[in-house]
């Protein structure tokens, strides 16, 4: 099953944001070149920044109340796979509930990687609740855009 692209591609501005700050709900300010698209997910999703330094693409993912031995990050060629399981470990038998919004049980998440990624350096951090996978670009690696000049007629 492919799964909508993570930035939704109706409200990609073809532009960089400087700032986590802009990304404002409703429009996702990412270069073409920077989209790590999802291409797999099953189960809930935590919620995931994904950004882009001069060195490197950052995916940054809260899972508050996780275990990292229950936390799991490889690659596949492009594709990016980050999988984990969260249980609810508290001892009182649930009778009724007021609000249940924290989730539970397992998920993962597939995203294609950008071809100028060095797959042999991937590292990943878990501290404090969140996950962050570092993708370092490939040295010397530029993005170009160009102009294209439309022609009217034949």
């Amino acid at each position: 099953m492919l799964a909508r692209p993570y930035n939704l591609a109706p409200r990609i501005r073809a532009e960089e944001s400087d700032s986590p700050h802009e990304l404002c709900g409703t429009q996702v300010f990412l270069r073409p070149k920077a989209t790590l698209l999802r291409v797999h997910e099953t189960g809930w999703h935590p919620p995931t920044d994904i950004y882009e330094t001069s060195d490197a693409y950052h995916v940054k993912i809260e899972m508050g109340g996780m275990h990292r031995e229950d936390i799991s990050v490889h690659a596949e060629g492009r594709v990016l796979t980050i999988a984990g399981k969260r249980c609810d470990h508290s001892p009182e038998t649930k009778i009724k509930f007021r609000r249940a919004e924290i989730k539970y049980g397992q998920f993962e998440v597939s995203l294609e990687m950008p071809l100028d990624v060095n797959v042999d350096l991937l590292n990943a951090a878990y501290d404090n609740g969140f996950l962050e996978v570092r993708l370092p670009k490939k040295p010397g690696a530029t993005f170009r855009m160009s102009r294209i000049t439309i022609r009217i007629g034949a």
